[in-house]
Parts: C-alpha cells; sequence; structure tokens
C-alpha cells in the first residue's frame, strides 16, 4: 500500500475529509468506502437514540441522571464505545495490514464482544463491590431469601442503584448472581419480587445463558 492511499484511508476517518477523497476511495477501496459510512453512520444512530430515549425518561420518569450515568446503564453504550473501538483500530490495521487481516482482526473483536454479552462477565466485574443482602433484615430482602430456600440454592443477590435512572430490572449472570435494581425493589410488593426472584432462579436453574450461548 503506497502513501497515498494511506492518506486516503486517513482521510477517511475524519468527517470533513471524507468528501475530498471520495472519488479516490472509489476507485481503491469501495469496500473501505462502505465499512467506514457504515461506521459512522451507525455511531450517529445509537447516539441518537439514546440521547432521545434520555429525553424522554427525563420528562416521562422525572429522571435526576446526567446524560453520562445514563448512558452507562443503557443498552446501546456498549454498542456505541464498540462502534468507536472499530472505527479507530480498523483504520490503524488498514494501513499496516493487508484488508483481509483486517477483516479477521475485526470478526475476533466481534465474537469476543458476543462472547462477552452472553456469558455477561462484566456485570459480576462491575459490580462485585456492591455488598451482598444476605444479612439484611428488610422484610422485602427477607421475602427474597425464603425464595432461595424454597428452592435450596445459596443466595447470591446484589442490588444495583438505579434510582437515579429509575430502571426497574432484574436479571442472572453467571452461574450464581442475580442481580436487582433498587428501583424494582422500592416499587414491587414482596410477593411480586418473589415471582421476580422466581423467575430469575428459572433462568440459573435451567442454564438458559448457557443454552443461549450453544
Amino acid at each position: 500500500m503506497d502513501n497515498f492511499q494511506k492518506r486516503i484511508i486517513i482521510g477517511t476517518l475524519y468527517p470533513i475529509s471524507i468528501f475530498l477523497f471520495i472519488p479516490s476511495i472509489i476507485i481503491y477501496h469501495f469496500t473501505l468506502l462502505i465499512w467506514l459510512i457504515t461506521l459512522t453512520g451507525s455511531e450517529f444512530v445509537a447516539f441518537i437514540l439514546v440521547f432521545l430515549g434520555y429525553l424522554i425518561d427525563r420528562k416521562d420518569k422525572g429522571i435526576t441522571a446526567t446524560f453520562a450515568e445514563y448512558l452507562k446503564f443503557n443498552s446501546y453504550g456498549p454498542l456505541i464505545v464498540l462502534i468507536l473501538f472499530f472505527m479507530f483500530v480498523s483504520g490503524y490495521y488498514i494501513m499496516t495490514h493487508t484488508y483481509i487481516d483486517t477483516l479477521i482482526y475485526i470478526n475476533i473483536v466481534l465474537i469476543i464482544f458476543i462472547l462477552l454479552v452472553l456469558l455477561q462477565p462484566i456485570s459480576n466485574i462491575k459490580y462485585n463491590r456492591i455488598p451482598s443482602i444476605e444479612n439484611n433484615e428488610d422484610t422485602k430482602i427477607q421475602s427474597i431469601l425464603k425464595v432461595f430456600r424454597d428452592y435450596n440454592i445459596t443466595p447470591h443477590i446484589k442490588i444495583i442503584d438505579t434510582n437515579s435512572v429509575k430502571i426497574a430490572n432484574g436479571y442472572q449472570s453467571d452461574k450464581y448472581y442475580i442481580y436487582i435494581t433498587s428501583y424494582l425493589l422500592s416499587n414491587l410488593s414482596e410477593s411480586e419480587l418473589e415471582a421476580v426472584v422466581a423467575h430469575e432462579i428459572g433462568h440459573l436453574v435451567m442454564k438458559h445463558n448457557l443454552k443461549h450461548f450453544l
């Protein structure tokens, strides 16, 4: 790859320069042009969707979180980071390796990302410092623990503080952990919480995460 072609690729990484290099890119790297435009468009759409969701939640839910806090809990947050990673890292590899090598690296990263989503180790790493609730005397907590005792399962429950973003959710991650958001905890009755936890224990017992992965 000569210097002129490298300058073409570098130009595509900058929104202003992309239009100046379109004719040459079409001649030399049509596929690369489509790839970078798709990345840029995807990043823009993902960001707009998250920001619109943030504005709607501020109006309808009355959330008090900043946009940065909201982004951490939004499902599009990892997507935005992933696309940014591809935009810059793939550009580097394209300039220093052959195009086929670059596609291999990109697919490897995609596979790793999919595995992280399916196996969800990030949740355990992110929230592992949150204290467990096994010794909490709150009546709602005790009703949750009762469900574990009924299933003869050692409880591993963590409460995630989501009051500022008003996210009500409960999910099972890895082999042992069940996470419940504080907003869900404060808005459900004891019997409703028992139903939610029983549902998540069902995922754990049936190993649904592993089955989805396979």
